[in-house]
């Protein structure tokens, strides 16, 4: 139920980022749902960031500006891609504030448990996550720099998830949360 948590909402969370097993009790358990909605929204800005720069501005600004090569666009992409996830990152949280200023503590809770469930997002979001931190930590041992390597990682992450196993179809898999006219309407039949 909202409001009623063990404080242990962050650790669930992070076991159900993780791809390990977590119960329908401890689903419930979001001890902090602005902060996960936050993140959440904050993971999605810096993905679209990254990868619109680097797939769609960066490219298309170098061969219109030339010269047309692959090493040129490549550079251009990288660096685009860069800057768009830096802009995310800014953005995240102010697009958070903005889209939830009335909101109440059940709204948070309500969008944070529906995105746990979703295993659509929750896949996406593990694999951004994790190509993330290998793009750092390639691009602090090749020297390429941290800060590139991370968002081609995210882009590589969060484009890979598509290819994921378990991410088609899954939403099924998982009871959904019912809306209170739902519950209303199943008393009424009871």
């Amino acid at each position: 139920m909202a409001g009623e948590t063990t404080k242990k909402g962050g650790a669930i969370w992070l076991k159900n980022i993780s791809g390990m097993t977590v119960t329908d009790a401890d689903m419930e358990d979001i001890s902090n749902p602005r902060l996960e909605l936050a993140v959440h929204i904050g993971t999605k800005t810096i993905q679209m960031g990254a990868m619109m720069g680097m797939l769609a501005i960066g490219p298309i600004t170098q061969l219109v500006r030339g010269p047309r090569t692959m090493q040129a666009i490549a550079t251009t992409a990288l660096k685009f891609g860069t800057n768009g996830a830096i802009i995310g990152a800014v953005a995240g949280p102010i697009i958070t504030y903005a889209a939830s200023r009335k909101f109440e503590y059940e709204n948070f809770y309500d969008r944070s448990y529906r995105i746990r469930y979703n295993r659509g997002q929750v896949i996406t979001d593990r694999m951004c996550y994790f190509g993330m931190a290998v793009g750092a930590g390639a691009g602090y041992v090749t020297g390429f720099g941290i800060l590139p390597c991370m968002a081609l990682g995210i882009v590589v992450g969060t484009g890979g998830s598509v290819f994921a196993p378990g991410r088609m179809g899954s939403d099924e898999a998982k009871p959904k949360k019912k809306s209170a006219s739902e519950e209303t309407q199943e008393r009424k039949d009871a």
